[in-house]
């Protein structure tokens, strides 16, 4: 049986201030479809975990973070490897703590600071393929989109894949 690939992923979810207006035409806030992405996306990875165990193999690693002002790390890679964590408790708290705060958002440094750790992080043995998703709404100044094409150059030559959902 072909061994799957192992994967390292993060889901970095803006909790600004901002997130809690709805776009125009949209019926929901930012905020909102972000809190189902994340349910739907961190279900899957447990449920792709459950299974890669039942055939013997390691879980898969992710790490789910919020960020305004502040980055927060609510799971992290490290803890999905060891198990140590209740998925039911961990959802519930993840719900919670994605909630537009009122507070401005600082994209570059939480995104930085994310990719950093995907590329820092060790793998168990074959290198893992990574991939960072930000689900934001930031609207970049000048000198934010020269930081953000800094990291993003960086994470294109440490093989890291990263995607975002703006709004």
């Amino acid at each position: 049986e072909a061994r799957p690939r192992d994967v390292k992923a993060t889901l970095l979810i803006d909790t600004s201030g901002s997130m809690a207006q709805p776009q125009p035409g949209m019926s929901v806030s930012p905020n909102e479809m972000a809190q189902v992405l994340a349910f739907v996306l961190t279900n899957s990875f447990f449920n792709h975990n459950e299974a890669r165990q039942r055939l013997g193999f390691d879980p898969a690693e992710f790490e789910v973070a919020t960020f305004d002002v502040e980055s927060r790390t609510l799971i992290d890679h490290e803890s999905v490897r060891k198990k140590d964590f209740r998925r039911e408790r961990f959802i519930y708290d993840m719900m919670h703590a994605i909630h537009a705060q009122g507070r401005d958002t600082k994209f570059t440094a939480a995104l930085r600071k994310y990719v950093d750790r995907l590329i820092t992080s060790k793998d168990r043995e074959e290198k893992n393929d990574r991939i960072l998703i930000a689900l934001t709404d930031v609207d970049l100044d000048d000198a934010q989109e020269q930081d953000l094409l800094d990291i993003i150059r960086r994470a294109e030559e440490a093989g890291v894949k990263l995607v975002s959902r703006p709004w």
